[in-house]
């Protein structure tokens, strides 16, 4: 309260200036707009080698640690499908509710195509919480189309048993657990997400 439209504006006005200063086209995880959906670069917070030798030592050694931004990819992923469905299914319906979120993705989304900043990951994880009501949207409306065959209960038990499989493979290089370079190198799905690691740690921005 107690501010006119002028100061609203002058306010975006000093954001945008802001992060036009905000440049490194260097840094070994900055991404683009279209890479977020895909999880194509995720976010290292943390990594370190503890192996002796580092770079140079056995695969087999012990240890390293990775502290990755990394949402689960059977949830995540299945945004891909379950956002444009409940845009389709907002509009065969005629449904707020639905209509509201998918609205809301792209909201957040899309004006990043022209951010003059570099940018990360973590710029996409607010649309996070839409993914998971869209999933919540599409799972539903299987369950009610697909309820008398009894393959539906069991697609989805595997669905989930997927996910839990999924935290638990990924922990260590969520949480920076020290684990043999061999374990830590086969997380790294797709083989695009081994990006050579530097003296880099994500600046808070």
């Amino acid at each position: 309260t107690g501010h006119s439209l002028a100061d609203i504006i002058a306010l975006q006005h000093q954001m945008f200036w802001y992060h036009t200063s905000l440049s490194d086209q260097t840094h070994p995880y900055r991404s683009v707009w279209w890479q977020w959906p895909i999880m194509q670069i995720p976010i290292v917070y943390y990594y370190h080698d503890f192996r002796p030798g580092g770079a140079m030592a056995s695969g087999t050694a012990c240890c390293v640690a990775e502290i990755m931004a990394l949402p689960n990819p059977f949830v995540f992923l299945l945004g891909l499908v379950s956002v444009p469905f409940t845009g389709w299914l907002a509009w065969q319906e005629k449904n707020k509710g639905y209509a509201i979120l998918f609205i809301a993705y792209f909201m957040q989304w899309l004006p990043w195509i022209r951010a003059p900043r570099e940018l990360w990951e973590y710029h996409f994880f607010p649309d996070f919480a839409v993914i998971v009501l869209c999933d919540v949207v599409l799972i539903a409306w299987l369950c009610r189309r697909y309820a008398a065959n009894p393959n539906t209960a069991r697609v989805l038990a595997g669905y989930a048993v997927a996910i839990v499989a999924a935290f638990v493979f990924f922990y260590p290089i969520l949480a920076g657990v020290q684990v043999p370079y061999d374990a830590w190198y086969a997380r790294m799905l797709p083989d695009v997400w081994h990006i050579p690691h530097t003296s880099w740690i994500m600046p808070q921005r």
